[in-house]
């Protein structure tokens, strides 16, 4: 009995000796078998489409670049393959992709009624599952309600944009004419710059969407943003008298040749080229292009003055309702077959494009983390244009963005005749009404 258990005493030490050698040879740095199985990641390429195809004509190009630097250092282990193309045909390639189910891992899309046939029809990812670390409360406001359908979440925002008209100072001081402050005084100035043969706005409408900003702006201040929104979402009609007294106030402006004469074949792109020469007077456009409003180098530089609308007597609506908002940002496609990545990168470059646009001066910051980098935007003019922002009573976005699609499309193409002196208001705001029921 006694050698049987001197026996086992033997065996035991022996173990032990054994165990105490394994775990010596890890420590120098043998590795246990749970190290050299560990999971290494197995390199990911995400495919990601955008629509800035040039940082000369689309600035915010630069931002996300800047963010695909920072992304491509942080992440080697997944690559980004970027395909870009300029803005009506992005939205034909996006369209077509998506109906045969061949659309990219991410993709920047325009929000509300842009993107819910999309969701309707299960191509995006719902991302509510993947926001629930910290993600959702660096967001500013409701800025998160564009991309949410039926309570869940579909998309992220980068970039609020708001619009108002820049001035060219030394244009007004040359010519003795007052910068307004009313609709009244606007069409004044039109008049005035048209008598000593100052072209008043520049427009490029050669893609129908840039004549939207005034017909919606126009809209709002006379029949307020909750009318409108009401007449969008089938409430109420494009009919109401506030329609008509809006469309009479564009063309008012069409009348007095507040536009270039050739805007109906200009394109958007020409049309701010045509300004930055320094010759006309007036841009109503969105804080996207301060970046070349504001550059150095140009003969605009330190001349613009940026004012809200002026909006008329008599409306619901104020100066003080902007046109803008947080319109678009990155999606998830639902076909994806890295989703996980997909998300991680979904926020990234929402949330790193947003800085890097603010910094470049390009729009407004989405993302409360955005603040931390106040001292290094470079853009006087996109802190004047902030602080125009203090009173904003509304925000409405672009109505193309809100309406059904076939409803935008007949929008664009009425503003358009009303640009073109082809229709009345009371036709505008017929035709409107017709094409929304």
């Amino acid at each position: 009995m006694k050698g049987s258990y001197l026996k086992i005493l033997c065996l035991m030490v022996a173990v032990s000796m054994v165990l105490t050698l394994a775990a010596c040879g890890t420590a120098q740095g043998g590795g246990t078998q749970a190290e050299t199985t560990q999971k290494v990641q197995e390199p990911v390429t995400l495919t990601f489409w955008h629509t800035w195809p040039s940082a000369d004509t689309e600035p915010t190009k630069k931002a996300f670049d800047k963010a695909l630097e920072d992304w491509t250092a942080a992440n080697p282990n997944i690559k980004i393959e970027v395909d870009t193309a300029a803005s009506d045909p992005y939205k034909q390639k996006i369209q077509t992709a998506v109906a045969a189910g061949e659309t990219s891992d991410l993709f920047f899309w325009w929000n509300a009624a842009m993107a819910k046939p999309f969701v309707d029809a299960g191509k995006l990812l719902a991302l509510d599952d993947y926001l629930n670390d910290g993600t959702k409360d660096k967001i500013l406001g409701d800025a998160l309600s564009g991309f949410t359908y039926d309570g869940k979440i579909y998309g992220l925002p980068f970039v609020t944009s708001a619009a108002f008209i820049f001035c060219n100072k030394d244009v007004f001081d040359k010519n003795g004419v007052k910068i307004p402050t009313t609709f009244e005084e606007l069409l004044e100035a039109v008049k005035a710059f048209r008598a000593k043969n100052v072209t008043p706005f520049t427009l490029g409408n050669k893609e129908r969407w840039p004549i939207i900003l005034f017909q919606n702006t126009m809209a709002v201040q006379v029949a307020g943003p909750q009318l409108v929104l009401d007449a969008i979402n089938k409430k109420a009609s494009f009919e109401d008298p506030a329609f008509v007294k809006a469309a009479a106030n564009l063309k008012a402006l069409v009348d007095a040749k507040a536009f270039p004469s050739d805007a109906l074949g200009l394109g958007y792109v020409d049309g701010q080229a045509a300004f930055a020469k320094g010759d006309i007077a007036m841009n109503y456009i969105g804080t996207w292009e301060l970046g070349n409003l504001d550059k150095d180098g140009t003969a605009l530089k330190g001349k613009i003055v940026p004012i809200k609308f002026p909006a008329p007597a008599g409306g619901k609506g104020t100066e003080n309702d902007i046109w803008g908002g947080a319109s678009g940002g990155f999606v998830v496609s639902s076909t994806t077959k890295y989703k996980d990545e997909a998300v991680k990168a979904c926020k990234f470059f929402n949330e790193n494009t947003d800085k890097y646009s603010y910094i470049y001066g390009l729009g407004l910051p989405v993302w409360k983390t955005s603040a931390d980098v106040d001292a290094q935007v470079s853009s006087k003019l996109l802190i004047e244009s902030k602080k125009l922002l203090a009173n904003a009573t509304s925000f409405t976005t672009g109505w193309d963005v809100l309406m059904e699609p076939k409803t935008a499309q007949k929008l664009l193409d009425l503003s358009t005749a009303l640009l073109a002196g082809s229709i009345t208001p009371e036709e505008f705001a017929k035709q409107m009404q017709e094409a929304n029921k």
